[in-house]
């Protein structure tokens, strides 16, 4: 089985990355990352890939073309990551509508798409720890590293702490990150505060922090309530009974939240989930059992 990625990937999301690093792991299939969606036309004609991966965001116009002029369609698998809020209804139309472009699947990291009617079976693909990636050796001790895409905060850390923006650096930061940056110097931290987290959109950095780093990973949410519900969706997903708010600062025991984090939340586990819900793959599926 042929896929084409088209890389979506962000300073905070590098989901194509390493789904294509994980379907060229598996006998019999193989995956081209393409970095770049101005030769849609010649990939297609040269790989003649089963399955393509893009984002919503990307250049659709040229695969609906391409399926309009071929005997052999292109069947596509839709990210619709960094869709607003407002673009969305837009987005379920288009979906709807379409008749040429062979949409077979809908996958987002975010679980607020779950409910909504897009004519397509829409997957929740979550963000994961990165498990391809080689850990890096601590090299200095600070208490706590500190996450965050706002400025305007009011903080008040136990300690030494180095505050990292995420993909784009502000006044006050220490310095900037991005997921694979970040992973390099988890190790050097005690502890890992990722601020306002979205419920909805649990962020490769959490995953990463716990795979990667040393110490506990808490979250640091102004709104009480999405703090509450943040903390009710990470217990669910790492099956365990914690509170991951700093603003509580309760201890808890690391080992088994790595142990799962391991076990279900890796490459391996998230391309599976997308094989799992593709008719074909099924064979290639029961060999990951």
């Amino acid at each position: 089985m042929k896929f084409i990625i088209f890389n979506y990937s962000s300073p905070s999301l590098i989901q194509p990355a390493y789904l294509s690093e994980e379907i060229n792991k598996i006998n019999g299939c193989s995956s081209y990352l393409s970095n770049s969606m101005n030769n849609i036309y010649y990939l297609y004609d040269r790989i003649k890939p089963d399955f393509s991966i893009i984002n919503i965001g990307g250049n659709i116009r040229d695969c609906i073309h391409y399926n309009q002029n071929t005997s052999k369609k292109v069947q596509h698998i839709l990210s619709l990551d960094y869709l607003p809020d407002n673009q969305i209804d837009a987005a379920k139309n288009f979906i709807k509508q379409d008749k040429d472009m062979n949409i077979r699947m809908l996958i987002s990291t975010s679980s607020k798409l779950n409910n909504i009617d897009f004519g397509v079976p829409f997957v929740h693909v979550a963000n994961c720890a990165n498990s391809q990636i080689s850990k890096a050796p601590e090299i200095f001790k600070i208490n706590t590293l500190v996450l965050t895409s706002k400025s305007e905060i009011n903080r008040n850390y136990e300690g030494t702490y180095h505050l990292a923006s995420l993909g784009s650096k502000f006044e006050g930061v220490d310095f900037e990150l991005n997921s694979l940056s970040t992973i390099k110097i988890l190790q050097n931290y005690q502890e890992v505060v990722i601020e306002n987290m979205d419920s909805d959109n649990i962020p490769e950095e959490f995953f990463n922090a716990i795979y990667f780093g040393k110490g506990r990973v808490y979250f640091n949410n102004q709104d009480d309530a999405e703090a509450s519900k943040l903390n009710k969706v990470l217990n669910k997903i790492l099956s365990c009974d914690n509170n991951f708010s700093y603003k509580d600062k309760q201890e808890y025991d690391l080992l088994p939240i790595k142990n799962k984090v391991k076990e279900k939340h890796t490459p391996y586990n998230r391309l599976k989930r997308v094989l799992s819900n593709i008719k074909e793959a099924q064979p290639i599926v029961a060999t990951m059992e």
